[in-house]
């Protein structure tokens, strides 16, 4: 291995020609040490050719102070090499200085530089590869100068330099691509704790292509972007680049990384954190944009900070065209970036930003200090931003207040509504007026910062249909032409969380049609009225104000004044007196509102129901009495068929329901809670007695009667009868009883007597089923016979569902009284707080049931429409009782005059407690009288014609088949059978007793009837 030590020398105007260099070797460790090297030329393009085969071999230039490579068309390759402790006070580059050629520099560390020249220049062609610059300074305009040619760095690592050139003049790479398109690539490099008076990358020229791939950049500081790219075209792409902890000392510069003019730039899978931009654009910033094709993707953007937009910036486009572009934003993340003012993550005024595609970036918990602490859009929201729907913005705050998209103030509202146009005042008076400020995202501005608290809203009057004259202002007054016509007062006002209020807005004016007008002071934005002018119009005063004149002698009015020992406005109002421009409480008088008298207007008017308490006595008592009358009848004549087959404790019970409701009317008028209660408990026990017996009527004739003769139970009853003409029938041979619930015949038959004719009757049932059974071969008797089972168990529970739910249901209502008793003890009739205002003005008990009673009578109206429901489909029914009929009629009187004009008073009528009580006792009334009535009349009727038939309550149809038609629905008249129907009529009623029997007396003893016993008959006859 040769060695050889230069030190100390100078050489000069040496010219060696031929391909032969001033130094050539293998296998060469050269080191050169305080030597000049000057005007040196060789035939080779080389001072040195030195090949070294092993890594310990290198070359070494130590205190040398000379251009160490320079000329023209040459190719250089530095490989494994050390340049340092190099000191240079010279214009000259410090390393290479070449043209058209062709520069490797590979493996070799360069450091410990403190020159005021370049480091290379040249308008050559660079390779840099695994290359350390460290600890270099200098004083010129760029370090590394490439002009009008590509370079590729690849591995290069880049430490401690100091670009402390002239400002805006300096950097460690200026890349020139001159004229002609020129690419610069720098890929797995780093670059880390470097400063630079400027940017610390500058690339210009016409058209450039930037690579930046798989590199660190990190603790940069400089006073300008990191990276500028001013080319005319830029076509850059940035991937895998970890960018972080860098700083943009220079508030006049925009981002850390800017870019200008014509622009494709694509930028993803890299991280952006924690760096700072002294001006606009924390990591990104790109003005002066002509075109631009946008594809920031699957990047992290997190911890940077800026004046305005924390990550990326877009500025306005300032030329005269501008092109359309594209791109995309999406599936990056932009979290925890902070703007001191605008855009905690985003700012943008670019006017094509509407054309980049966004979709799922997140954009979180990002802050600003005056607005959009997530995206601010100063304007033009529609073509500045992006598409934010498919977006995830969410937790961006200033001051800890939710602001995720925001722009500048855009529109003002006017808050108030008026019915009206114009608005009719009186002069002097207050005619507030509040108006909303909002941005372009249709977001109340609540400028937590108060940065537009120095915007101001000015109302500014002016008569209609006259010219208007700028008004003076003074202290908040203002006067309009010189007619002074009418003063305004208390008319400015500011923006406090996006609202504008004129509270102490006052108008005195002559009677007159004017004109409000707004006008906004100190904002120089644009800003639109989403409100007409308001229109006004000026009366004369109120009857009961006071007439008075200002200094201008401007009409206004004055409410008059009166004692403050008057409750003025709550029990009393003042009335004036009758002179002009005197309002002098001794000269006004007040006077009571309704509802209020005494001295000085603080005692209560009671409602008063006597006039309605007397026809309420003179109506329900006689009803009273003639449905008592009814009761006396029906038990007289309990033993009358019509009594006895429709169910003579139904119909007590029915009479004993209605009485009980009445009985309720006279407690209607309460004032006290214990009157309250007696009508809320006798009113629902009533009710409910009623619905209960109108429910048993309607569900048994709806399981037990029939559509036509061709039903099962019909066949099942009726098949062991003989209906032949004129055949005698003997009905007490038939006949059985029951003791239920609805029906205890009382008579003087033995018990042994009775128990004998329910079993000839159950056996009967029996023949009838076996004969049943031959006449329908036909049909599917198995589901037929599980129907007519059904039907008998639904009207055997019915009985014991009654039986069960009405004493509950009275236990309820019961409950509730005494619950609402004891929660509201203070309800009594000497606490006057507890009495209610009505509409008319007077007072009346406010009972704390009546919330009760609307839920008793919703209730009770569910129950009303179950019964007509199930009413309506057994109208056309056979084997029913009329009265079921005339149960469904009455429903429908039932349901629109009953409950549901409770239910409508107390929604209402509420607060008209007079009102209320009329209209629902008189409607109520009427109802269950017409109720009564088709109940009660057929009964009544027949007892007292003495009419006996059993076919007067019992509905059968025996018609003869039309001969047209071969039908008995055809419509034809049709002519009766003659024949007797007794038997079966009496047959079926024997069914429903049947069917309906839930105890029985046998052997001396009374016993609960089960089902099982009713359906086994049916069971017993199938096995046969």
């Amino acid at each position: 291995m040769n060695y050889l030590d230069i030190k100390d020398s100078i050489y000069e105007d040496i010219n060696v020609n031929g391909p032969y260099t001033i130094l050539q070797s293998d296998e060469l460790i050269l080191k050169i040490e305080n030597t000049l090297f000057s005007n040196c030329h060789t035939g080779s393009g080389y001072l040195f050719n030195v090949k070294n085969q092993f890594r310990n071999q290198y070359i070494q230039f130590k205190n040398v102070t000379f251009t160490m490579f320079q000329g023209d068309n040459i190719k250089i390759n530095i490989i494994d090499s050390i340049f340092k402790n190099i000191t240079s006070r010279n214009t000259l580059p410090a390393l290479i200085d070449s043209k058209y050629s062709v520069i490797n520099i590979t493996s070799s560390l360069i450091e410990n530089f403190d020159i005021n020249s370049e480091l290379i220049r040249g308008e050559s062609q660079y390779y840099l590869k695994d290359d350390i610059f460290n600890n270099i300074k200098t004083n010129s305009n760029s370090l590394l100068s490439f002009l009008y040619n590509s370079v590729e760095i690849n591995n290069v690592t880049v430490t401690d330099i100091q670009c402390i050139g002239e400002y805006g003049n300096t950097s460690f790479i200026l890349f020139n691509s001159g004229e002609n398109p020129n690419k610069l690539s720098i890929k797995n490099s780093n670059m880390q704790s470097n400063k630079s008076n400027d940017s610390f990358i500058k690339i210009i020229g016409d058209s450039i292509e930037f690579v930046l791939e798989n590199s660190i950049i990190t603790k940069m500081k400089c006073y300008g972007p990191i990276i500028d790219i001013k080319s005319n075209n830029s076509n850059v792409l940035i991937s895998g680049l970890n960018y972080s902890h860098n700083i943009n000392s220079n508030k006049s510069t925009c981002g850390n990384i800017h870019f200008s003019n014509n622009l494709k730039v694509s930028i993803n899978k890299s991280n952006f954190t924690t760096n700072i931009c002294n001006g606009n654009g924390g990591i990104l910033c790109m003005d002066n944009l002509i075109y631009m094709d946008l594809y920031i993707i699957s990047n992290l953007f997190e911890n940077n900070k800026a004046i305005n937009g924390g990550a990326i910036y877009f500025e306005e486009n300032k030329n005269d065209i501008s092109i359309n572009g594209s791109g995309k934003i999406e599936n990056n993340t932009f979290i925890n970036n902070i703007a001191e003012n605008f855009g905690g993550a985003i700012y943008s005024k670019h006017n094509k930003l509407y054309l980049v595609d966004s979709n799922n970036n997140e954009i979180i918990n990002n802050k600003a200090g005056i607005n959009g602490a997530g995206i601010f859009v100063p304007y033009s929201k529609k073509a500045n931003s992006f598409n934010l729907s498919s977006n995830i913005i969410e937790n961006n705050t200033i001051n800890s207040y939710n602001n995720n998209y925001s722009s500048n103030p855009s529109y003002i509202t006017l808050n108030n509504t008026y019915e009206n146009i114009p608005i009719k005042i009186i002069s002097g008076d207050y005619l507030p007026l509040c108006f909303i400020l909002y941005d372009e995202f249709d977001i109340i501005m609540m400028d937590i910062t108060k940065y537009y608290s120095s915007m101001s809203l000015k109302v500014i009057m002016e008569e209609k249909n006259k010219n208007f004259i700028e008004a003076e202002s003074n202290n908040n007054e203002v006067k309009s032409d010189k007619n002074g016509s009418f003063t305004i007062i208390g008319n400015v006002c500011s923006f406090t969380n996006g609202q504008c209020d004129l509270n102490n807005l006052r108008i005195f004016a002559n009677p007159n049609n004017y004109t409000l007008k707004i006008r906004i002071d100190n904002y120089n934005g644009i800003l639109s009225y989403k409100f007409s002018n308001i229109e006004i119009e000026v009366l004369s005063c109120k009857s009961n104000q006071v007439k008075m004149k200002n200094k201008n002698k401007i009409l206004y009015c004055e409410n008059p004044i009166c004692d403050d020992k008057c409750p003025i406005g709550i029990s009393a109002i003042c009335e004036a007196s009758k002179e002009e421009n005197v309002n002098d409480f001794n000269k006004n008088k007040y006077k009571c509102l309704k509802g209020w008298h005494g001295i000085n207007c603080q005692d209560k008017d009671y409602m008063n129901f006597s006039k309605i308490n007397k026809a309420i006595y003179i109506i329900t008592i006689p009803v009273i009495i003639i449905i008592f009358f009814n009761i006396i009848t029906i038990i007289l004549n309990k033993k009358e068929k019509i009594i006895k087959d429709t169910g003579y404790y139904k119909i007590l019970f029915f009479s004993v329901g209605l009485i009980i409701y009445f009985i309720s009317n006279f407690f209607i008028t309460y004032r006290t809670y214990f009157n309250c209660a007696l009508y809320f408990l006798f009113k629902h026990i009533g009710i409910f007695t009623i619905l209960c017996i109108f429910y048993i009527y309607v569900i048994m004739g709806s399981k037990l009667g029939i559509v036509n003769k061709q039903d099962n139970k019909y066949l099942l009853v009726s098949s062991n009868i003989s209906l032949e003409k004129n055949k005698p029938y003997n009905v007490n041979a038939n006949n059985y009883s029951y003791n239920d619930h609805n029906d205890n015949n009382n008579n003087n038959d033995n018990i042994e007597e009775i128990n004998q004719q329910i079993e000839i009757k159950l056996s009967m049932i029996k023949s009838s089923n076996s004969n049943l059974k031959k006449s329908k071969s036909s049909i599917d008797k198995k589901n037929e016979n599980k129907i007519l089972k059904r039907n008998i168990k639904q009207v055997h529970s019915l009985i014991y569902e009654i039986l069960f739910i009405y004493p509950i249901y009275i236990a309820s209502i019961i409950t509730v009284i005494i619950f609402k008793y004891f929660k509201n003890e203070n309800y009594n009739d000497a606490n006057i707080n507890y009495f209610n205002q009505n509409n008319d003005g007077y007072w009346s008990y406010q009972c704390p049931l009546n919330k009760s009673d609307f839920v008793y009578n919703l209730i009770s109206l569910l129950l009303l429409i179950v019964v007509l429901s199930n009413g309506k489909t057994i109208i056309n029914y056979e084997c029913i009782f009329k009265c079921t009929r005339y149960i469904t009629y009455s429903t429908y009187v039932f349901v629109v005059l009953g409950p549901l004009i409770n239910i409508v008073g107390f929604v209402i009528l509420n607060n008209q407690r007079y009102e209320r009580v009329i209209f629902e006792t008189l409607l109520n009334t009427i109802c269950y009288i017409i109720v009564f009535l088709f109940f009660s009349w057929d009964k009544l009727y027949y007892i007292i014609k003495k009419e006996k038939k059993i076919e007067n309550y019992f509905i059968y149809k025996n018609y003869e088949m039309c001969s047209l038609h071969k039908s008995l629905t055809c419509g034809c008249q049709l002519e009766k059978k003659n024949n007797n129907v007794i038997p079966v009529i009496e047959k079926y009623i024997d069914f429903y007793k049947f069917c309906s029997a839930i105890v029985e007396k046998k052997n001396g003893k009374t016993r609960l009837v089960r089902v099982e016993s009713k359906i086994s008959i049916f069971n017993d006859h199938n096995e046969q």
